[in-house]
């Protein structure tokens, strides 16, 4: 059985995009290498919150007892395994064993992360954390995104693509060439649907770059990014827009209730936002084409 060792625990609030978590954490646990990007989103007032998450440690050989009802969900790391249930989920890096455990209750709203001491840890538990954020918000009209946004004068703009399209140079060259922009987010930042508009906010999940910013600003843009000899955009309307925002969105498609959120959410994004299809080449005139075209009449 997987049992997690008894130890010291501290408990901290974090807020993002409005949504409040509690994170129960071994008092041992280094908050200089785990915390640094949750450190803007700590919530100093008593608020109520969506869901916790514990942490426990345990041994990597009782990880593997447990890995027999288990499968694995996709083909390429990071891994995402599932129970039968749905209640239980692991990550790992290798196909064949599990590199940590989130148990979870019915709602979803409290979670154990069963972690081993292993050099992955940190990104075991961004991950997890993750994973419930997207389990309890999603049908809060709330979506995680694979994105990198920049902003200017309280608006949002949001390059997506498949891994290693480019977003992280697109958002670059805007900063580098275009005046007053700065960057929101480079990997996972947050939308939600708010009286009406779309807002974009930051998060503590950047990816590679450290830009963990407690900040929001109306979304206005959409652009799907592409390799290309080139530089070309085009305007996306209706089933294409759909069709070029929808991959880059988080969610548990699979259970019916979070599936018909996503859509609701995703077509509000299509009706209030600009969905933009960019070729380009990673210059400084497919930065300009790209703004000089969101911001055209």
């Amino acid at each position: 059985s997987l049992v997690g060792s008894e130890m010291c625990i501290r408990d901290s609030l974090y807020t993002v995009a409005g949504h409040t978590f509690k994170l129960l954490l071994p008092d041992d646990l280094s908050e200089v290498e785990w915390l640094v990007p949750y450190i803007p989103f700590e919530e100093k007032r008593e608020v109520d919150f969506l869901f916790t998450l514990e942490i426990k440690k345990c041994t990597i050989a009782s990880l593997q007892d447990v890995r027999r009802d288990m499968c694995r969900f996709n083909d390429e790391p990071p891994y995402l395994w599932l129970d039968n249930e749905g209640f239980m989920f692991a990550s790992s890096m290798d196909e064949d064993s599990l590199g940590c455990l989130i148990c979870t209750e019915k709602y979803y709203t409290i979670g154990t992360l069963y972690l081993p001491e292993t050099s992955n840890a940190k990104f075991y538990f961004d991950n997890a954390l993750k994973l419930l954020y997207i389990l309890n918000t999603t049908t809060l009209n709330t979506l995680m995104l694979h994105a990198s946004v920049v902003t200017q004068a309280g608006n949002g703009y949001a390059f997506l693509g498949k891994s290693g399209t480019g977003k992280s140079t697109h958002s670059q060259l805007w900063l580098r060439y275009l005046e007053g922009y700065e960057l929101l987010n480079d990997d996972h930042p947050i939308i939600r649907l708010m009286d009406d508009e779309v807002i974009v906010y930051g998060s503590p999940w950047s990816g590679k770059t450290p830009c963990y910013k407690n900040k929001q600003a109306c979304l206005k843009a959409v652009v799907r990014l592409e390799q290309a000899s080139e530089n070309k955009i085009i305007r996306l309307r209706g089933i294409q827009a759909y069709a070029a925002f929808s991959p880059s969105c988080s969610g548990m498609r699979w259970q019916r209730e979070m599936a018909d959120a996503i859509h609701q959410t995703i077509v509000a994004v299509t009706e209030h936002c600009r969905l933009l299809h960019l070729k380009c080449l990673p210059d400084e005139e497919a930065a300009r084409l790209c703004c000089q075209t969101i911001h055209e009449r």
